[in-house]
């Protein structure tokens, strides 16, 4: 508590919540602060007649309630989630794992880790232990929308490699006048045909729910081709190829549109990556996607930068790097973009066993 003197006008200034109401004892008039549905308001008592004054706050709280909502809306809508069409969003297009978003997304031809199930589930084909992926995200540090990911691979499952996956998109609780929430479950398999191809398929459930709740299922299917001795890598990405639909309990419908990826990468040895990725070649814009990771030493310490060409002329930056000792990896990504900033994303990686 700070106290003041304005003439012969004692002061006294309350901090609640970073805000500062002050209140006055002077000739009689004595203010205090009452608090109503989370917004403190002067009340004034003179001669036994009380007024309450709280037009002002409500305006303040209305415009931070706006600005709130126009700035979740940008925000959902960059991560390729338009507020206004909310039913029939992109879902898990904006991608999961600090190592491929350390790549600037150029991971469809990389894919040789739990990142797989959603990058190409083909890729889940060349693990050879059972591993676990972890991935935390929150959108542009504003405490307001998180993004996450959890994943598990268990090779030698049959002919092939069994992958469960399960992202999730929400607003947090710093948004108490909205409620939003999507979820992905995935199951994925990778077939390897021979040493230099992979074939691989998920079945994806969507799950939203925005005052009304919504479902349906997707479909992807991936190739992963390696030549030349595994040193150049080809990979290609169909997303729900189905065209689901997203089923609402209004009965309304709503369609998930289908994506091509197409990725090259190239290993000149263990140690290094280059990935190249030209991604929505369905639609009029391509977007352009290239990265380069360098494993200092393998599997344990690690660099990455990439960049992504999503408008014409502007480009989003990344990078990141990794951190291991023995079966644990820790996994760190900066993706910056070009009107809303940076976003830190962080990723575990645990091997269990070899099966």
């Amino acid at each position: 508590m700070i106290f003041c003197s304005v003439g012969a006008c004692p002061r006294k200034i309350y901090a609640h919540k970073g805000l500062h109401y002050p209140v006055y004892a002077h000739k009689g008039l004595h203010y205090a602060v009452y608090a109503h549905k989370g917004l403190h308001y002067p009340v004034y008592a003179h001669k036994g007649l009380h007024y309450l004054y709280k037009k002002w706050d409500i305006m303040r709280y209305t415009v931070y309630r706006l600005f709130l909502t126009i700035l979740i809306a940008s925000v959902l809508n960059i991560c390729h989630y338009p507020l206004q069409k909310v039913e029939a969003g992109a879902f898990d297009r904006i991608g999961i794992g600090a190592r491929p978003k350390g790549m600037g997304d150029a991971f469809t031809a990389i894919c040789d880790d739990g990142n797989s199930i959603y990058w190409n589930p083909a890729g889940i084909a060349r693990i050879d232990r059972s591993q676990f992926n972890a991935m935390h995200k929150d959108a542009f540090g504003l405490g307001l929308i998180n993004y996450e990911f959890l994943g598990y691979v268990h090779p030698h499952f049959g002919n092939g490699s069994l992958g469960f996956g399960w992202i999730r998109l929400d607003t947090t609780r710093n948004v108490g006048f909205m409620d939003y929430t999507e979820n992905t479950y995935i199951i994925s398999y990778g077939l390897k045909l021979g040493i230099p191809l992979s074939l691989g398929g998920s079945m994806k459930y969507y799950s939203v729910d925005y005052e009304k709740g919504g479902s349906g299922i997707g479909m992807d299917m991936g190739i992963l081709w390696s030549i030349l001795g595994g040193h150049l890598n080809i990979g290609l990405l169909y997303q729900d190829f189905n065209k689901p639909k997203i089923r609402w309990e209004t009965q309304a419908e709503d369609r998930i549109s289908d994506n091509l990826r197409l990725g090259i990468g190239v290993r000149p040895n263990p140690f290094l990556n280059f990935a190249f990725d030209l991604d929505k070649l369905l639609e009029t814009y391509v977007e352009t996607h290239l990265g380069l990771e360098w494993w200092l030493v393998k599997e344990n310490i690690g660099v990455r930068i990439g960049g992504i060409n999503q408008d014409s002329n502007k480009w989003n930056f990344t990078f990141g790097g990794s951190l291991g000792y023995r079966f644990l990896r820790f996994d760190y990504a900066w993706e910056n973009h070009y009107n809303l900033g940076g976003t830190h994303l962080f990723s575990l990686v645990i091997n269990l066993s070899r099966s």
